[in-house]
């Protein structure tokens, strides 16, 4: 498992626990998967989001407007899409 510049693994950053459930984003690139380890971390990876997920890591690089909510109503983040 590798660290960036600040030392501290990708999987850590992102809240990765041992036996969460997880979908990784296929388009993820490879690199970057390697970098989250799942099965190293040993997180349950699931082949395609489903209820009871614990997290799902969505890898985008371009705005898309299929990725904005439809209900404008205001995101886990404090912002609204």
């Amino acid at each position: 498992m590798t660290a960036g510049y600040s030392g501290t693994p990708l999987s850590k950053k992102l809240g990765l626990k041992p036996g969460l459930r997880i979908w990784i984003d296929p388009a993820m690139p490879e690199t970057v998967r390697a970098e989250i380890d799942p099965t190293g971390i040993g997180v349950d990876e699931l082949p395609a989001p489903a209820p009871g997920i614990d997290a799902a890591h969505v890898f985008v690089t371009r705005e898309d407007p299929r990725l904005h909510r439809q209900d404008n109503r205001p995101t886990e983040i404090g912002g609204t899409a």
